[in-house]
C-alpha cells in the first residue's frame, strides 16, 4: 500500500521503500481508469444484451509473435460476457488482430451441441476443425490505434497469431449483474 506524499515521493513507512512519484504512470493509470469507466460501451452491451451489465475487469495485453502462437479459437464461459477491446497500436493482419466466428454466439441446437461438447471436456478452446464444421465464416478485425471493437464473447474468437509487430491493447470484461447477485 502507497500514499502520496506532499514531498513526492511514496512511502509505506518501510525502511529503505521510496520511490520517486512518476507523472507518466499516474497519467497512464488515469487513462486505464478512464476506459474501464466509460459508461458507452458497458450502455451498448446492455443494449445488446437487453439486460444490465457491470465491468468486472479491465486488462492490457501485449503479444509479440513467438514459438507458442496466441490461445486459438475459444469461448470465454458459457455465461454471457461482452467485451470491449481498444487497440493501443496499429493492429494489421500481420500483428494478430481479433478475429470473431460471427453466428457462434447464437444459442441454436449445433452450436449448444459444441457448448455441451466443451463443458463436458472441461474445455474452452475449439479446434481449427470444429470451426470449420461450424458453418460459420471467421472475420479478423485489423485496426488503427484508438479502435473500439465490441464483442459478444460467447462467439468463439481469438487473437491471431502474430507474424510480425506487437499488438497492445486494453480490454473491459462485462457480465450479467444477475449472473453475480454479489455484484449488485
Amino acid at each position: 500500500f502507497f500514499f502520496q506524499a506532499e514531498d513526492g515521493i511514496r512511502d509505506y513507512k518501510v525502511t529503505g521503500v521510496q520511490t520517486c512519484a512518476l507523472p507518466i504512470l499516474d497519467k497512464i493509470v488515469s487513462d486505464i481508469r478512464k476506459f474501464h469507466e466509460e459508461l458507452i460501451f458497458r450502455e451498448l452491451g446492455e443494449a445488446y444484451y437487453k439486460r444490465s451489465l457491470f465491468n468486472m475487469l479491465t486488462i492490457s495485453q501485449y503479444n509479440e509473435p513467438n514459438e507458442v502462437g496466441c490461445r486459438g479459437y475459444h469461448i470465454d464461459a458459457v455465461i454471457n460476457q461482452f467485451k470491449s477491446f481498444l487497440y493501443l497500436s496499429d493492429v494489421t493482419e500481420d500483428n494478430g488482430p481479433f478475429c470473431l466466428v460471427p453466428g457462434s454466439q447464437k444459442v441454436t441446437w449445433q452450436n449448444m451441441k459444441l457448448v455441451r461438447s466443451c463443458m463436458s471436456e472441461s474445455r474452452t478452446l475449439i479446434t481449427d476443425e470444429e470451426v470449420e464444421k461450424s458453418g460459420y465464416t471467421p472475420k479478423t478485425y485489423p485496426g488503427k490505434r484508438g479502435t473500439v471493437l465490441l464483442a459478444d464473447t460467447r462467439a468463439i474468437h481469438q487473437g491471431t497469431d502474430l507474424k510480425s509487430g506487437h499488438r497492445l491493447a486494453l480490454v473491459n470484461y462485462y457480465y450479467l449483474k444477475e449472473d453475480f447477485p454479489s455484484r449488485k
